[in-house]
């Protein structure tokens, strides 16, 4: 399915032309405040000086300061508002940042599909396509990708050039910093060096993540993340995974592992996960575990979350308790997760998740019966994520890698970025860290 949404600019479309490595323009800014300052009008939209001076809890000197060469490139404007009362002096003018001053693209590999999409430099989603992914061959896979992110820049009127940063999103046991996916399991991809592998077939520098570690960076940057101190996000699908979003940067952990909240044990001990644990969350309650229980519930087979979800509604007693366990069980390893980190906010998000009001009820009591004290004030929010919603989180992964990397090697791979400051939650200052 292809999307093309509106371009703020009409170039002439571009003809065709095979990639060649390119090294992007770098981003002007190397300070973290600097960078902070941009991140933050990116975050919050078009401010003034003081409003983002007052949020950040530095100077407006120093928001002058960090702007300016911004500003001398064409990547921030402040246009001149017409003057509203006859008071004197210098009238306010927000900054705006320019859309069309660069270009990121994001893929998500599943399964079966490659979905890809390209955002301007404020996130804001020009074009998504998904297309099947007829060989997991990387190769292959790679090449592919190409071909769509090449048709995908011309429909808006931009060429490959044109992309600043392409990010990538696998599942699985991805290694930011080296390019390489060391395992995953949907994909079948055992230490893979995927960066320079689709560096070579499109031309774009490339930053690689795990998916939901993508899709946490998006909604943390532009979604329901902005104005909190910290968010977690967690799916639950094929899998349940979870990603953190803690003081400007996503937790990787110090051996790449973090969030691995389907791992934790809070189900019958005799279910063995195919990790080798036992009781583990994603051994009882993603996707296949559930479609097992209602199979095994219903005496017949069950094959996708559509038919339990209809099923759910229309109020089938066995469908509707394995429905209960499942969601109080979910539940609780939220509260696991809030007691053990203690995120402002939660996002949960998963197929059919949204449309079934029951369910989700069901992990709000388990959640409620296991936080702990004031842990169980914190928010949680049902929002579902269609692919293309992925890619886009790839896309600010590359947009972050940009922003806060200023890194300009084409055969290279994303350094560990800078802690970025975004708006803290209740207007609370935040303090810059490197």
């Amino acid at each position: 399915m292809r999307r093309t949404h509106p371009v703020l600019t009409s170039p002439q479309t571009p003809s065709p032309q095979t990639p060649s490595p390119q090294v992007p323009g770098p981003f002007p800014l190397t300070s973290p405040a600097g960078i902070g300052v941009f991140m933050n009008l990116l975050a919050c939209g078009p401010s003034t000086r003081a409003e983002i001076a007052a949020r950040l809890g530095i100077s407006a000197a120093a928001v002058t300061k960090a702007v300016r060469p911004l500003l001398s490139i064409g990547m921030l404007s402040e246009p001149r508002l017409p003057r509203t009362t006859a008071a004197a002096g210098r009238p306010i003018q927000p900054l705006h940042v320019e859309s069309d001053w660069g270009f990121f693209a994001g893929a998500k590999f599943t399964a079966d599909e490659i979905v890809v999409a390209i955002v301007d430099l404020t996130g804001v989603t020009r074009a998504t396509n998904r297309v099947p992914l007829e060989s997991a061959d990387p190769g292959k896979a790679a090449t592919r990708l190409a071909e769509v992110l090449q048709s995908l820049c011309a429909e808006v009127a931009i060429t490959v050039d044109d992309v600043r940063c392409l990010g990538v999103a696998v599942s699985g046991d991805v290694d930011r910093d080296t390019g390489v996916v060391r395992f995953s399991p949907f994909l079948q991809w055992h230490s893979l060096p995927l960066a320079p592998l689709i560096e070579a077939a499109t031309g774009c520098v490339t930053v690689i993540e795990n998916d939901v570690r993508a899709l946490v960076m998006v909604e943390a940057l532009f979604g329901l993340g902005v104005g909190v101190s910290s968010l977690a996000l967690v799916t639950v699908g094929t899998g349940i995974g979870c990603a953190l979003f803690i003081d400007g940067n996503v937790l990787v952990g110090a051996n790449g592992v973090s969030g691995e909240l389907g791992h934790v044990p809070v189900g019958d001990p005799a279910i063995t996960c195919y990790c080798g644990g036992r009781g583990c969350l994603e051994a009882v309650a993603a996707e296949p575990a559930i479609l097992s229980q209602v199979s095994a519930a219903l005496g017949r087979p069950v094959t996708s979350m559509a038919e339990t979800a209809a099923l759910a509604r229309s109020g089938d007693v066995a469908v509707n308790d394995v429905m209960t366990r499942v969601g109080e069980l979910i539940g609780r390893g939220l509260a696991t997760l809030t007691n053990l980190v203690g995120p402002a906010r939660i996002v949960l998000t998963g197929e059919d998740i949204g449309g079934q009001q029951a369910f989700q009820q069901h992990v709000r009591e388990g959640f409620a019966s296991q936080a702990y004290g004031r842990a169980a004030n914190c928010e949680i929010i049902v929002r579902p994520h269609p692919f293309e919603d992925w890619a886009r989180g790839a896309a600010a992964v590359a947009l972050h890698s940009y922003v806060s990397c200023n890194r300009t090697d084409v055969a290279g791979h994303a350094r560990a970025p800078r802690r970025i400051v975004l708006p803290a939650e209740d207007g609370a200052r935040r303090r810059f860290l490197t």
